[in-house]
Formats: structure tokens, sequence, C-alpha cells
């Protein structure tokens, strides 16, 4: 009996657990939820009327670095690079590191936009896997590729930090599709408190189940699989909800590195 009668006492006290639990979890969801709501609402009235144009013209909007480390990225680095090189802004690069590749990344990429290798000199100032060859297309000439050992993602990132020119430096997966006015949404802050700013990061969304053409997404549906659609409600949960929240409270933590500068 007092075997049965312990049994019986951590069952009900784990289900207890498990409902005060859900219970807080989902109330500080739903706080959250409440927070973004008025942050978004305030935000579609402040941008509502926005000229994108005037910040793309204005002096004040500081050139960017976009830099693209690519493992094996055989598959998306051409889609992602075509969406960047789309993008509505006065003065940017990007920075393509292929970091290691055993597939055709690099080969892609240098059948796409006729790439030339390059002289270029540059100065080192961050420690690196050492660095094969420096590549420059011939139509694209804010387009550089680097072609390094492999060193993984912050080693990439580095490299693409010593060969960059201009102060604000933006990551983004290579195997993302960005819309034609991200690089203009995501300086904003650094224009409005350019004192407060250290790094602003956009919304993240999954591409499954969407179809894209050119570098664009054309047109919007959710996956055929359950779990993948899952995915899709985590995602905007996490960033429309989450983030947006603990953001409008000045709480938060981590900015997604898919998309951040």
């Amino acid at each position: 009996m007092t075997w049965t009668r312990l049994l019986f006492d951590l069952v009900v006290g784990f289900n207890a657990f498990v409902v005060v639990y859900f219970l807080a979890l989902n109330t500080i969801y739903l706080g959250l939820f409440t927070f973004s709501l008025v942050e978004v609402l305030r935000f579609v009235r402040r941008t509502f009327f926005s000229d994108y144009r005037q910040i793309m013209q204005s002096d004040m909007a500081w050139p960017i670095s976009v830099l693209v480390p690519a493992h094996d990225e055989e598959k998306t680095i051409v889609e992602t690079v075509r969406s960047l090189l789309m993008v509505n802004y006065g003065e940017f690069e990007i920075i393509v590191v292929n970091d290691g590749s055993s597939d055709f990344t690099l080969a892609r990429l240098t059948e796409a936009y006729e790439l030339r290798r390059m002289d270029r000199a540059y100065k080192r100032s961050i420690p690196t896997e050492p660095v094969r060859a420096v590549y420059g297309s011939l139509v694209h000439p804010n387009l550089t590729v680097l072609d390094k050992v492999k060193g993984g993602k912050s080693d990439a990132l580095n490299a693409g930090i010593n060969v960059a020119r201009y102060p604000l430096i933006c990551s983004i997966d290579a195997d993302s599709v960005i819309e034609d006015n991200a690089l203009l949404r995501v300086v904003k802050p650094f224009l409005e408190r350019p004192a407060e700013t250290v790094a602003a990061g956009g919304i993240v969304r999954i591409v499954n189940g969407c179809e894209v053409r050119d570098g664009r997404v054309t047109r919007i549906a959710l996956p055929d699989r359950a779990l993948p659609i899952f995915q899709v409600v985590e995602y905007l949960r996490a960033f429309l909800t989450g983030r947006v929240g603990w953001s409008s409270l000045q709480s938060l933590l981590i900015i997604s590195v898919a998309f951040v500068i």
C-alpha cells in the first residue's frame, strides 16, 4: 500500500505541475501577444506614410555590407544572392563567404554572376581560417565572393568583416530570401535612435510551400505536410508575438541571426 500510495501521489503531483506550468506559460504568451499587438499597431501607424525613398536617398542612411556565409548551399545560393541584388537601398555591397563547401556552391555563383578572381587587398584585423581566393563579379560591381577553408559560420562572418568596406554589417543566411525594402526597414532604427541602437533584426518566416521566382516570393501558401505547418505557426508565435512583445518591454535578449544588422 505504501508504494501504491507513493506512486499515486507522484502522479497527482506531476499532473498538478503540468497544469500550473501550462497555465503560467500560456498566461505569459497571452501577455506577450497583447504587448506585441499594441506595438504592431503603433508601428503600422508610425510607418504607414513612411517614404522609404527618402531614406534610400538620404545622406544619413549608412552604407551596408551584407555578409552571406555559405557552406554547401548550391541549391539556394543563387536565388539568395539574386534577391539581395534587387533590394531597394542606396549604397550596399554583398559579400558571399564560401566556407569550405564540398558541393558546387562556388561553381553555381561563378556561372550565374560571371565571377573572376581578383587581387584585392584587405586588412585581416580578425584572425580566420585561410582565404583561398577573392572573386568579383563582372556584371555586379557590388558583389564579392570569398573562398576560404572551412571554419564555421562565425569564422566565415569574421572573414567577411575583414573584407567589408562599410560601417554597418548585415548578416543573412544563405538559404534566405529577403523583401525589396528589407534593408530600408531594418536600418530605420539606426536613423531614428542612432545613440541607442546597436542591432536590429527582421521577421523571419518559413518559405516552405511558397513559390519563389527570380529571388522573389511570388505566391504565399502553407506547406503540404503537418510538421512544416506547425513550424510556420511556431515561427509566427516566436517572432510576431514573442520577440515583438519582449522588445516592447525592452527585454529582448536575442535577435535571429538569419537576418540581423
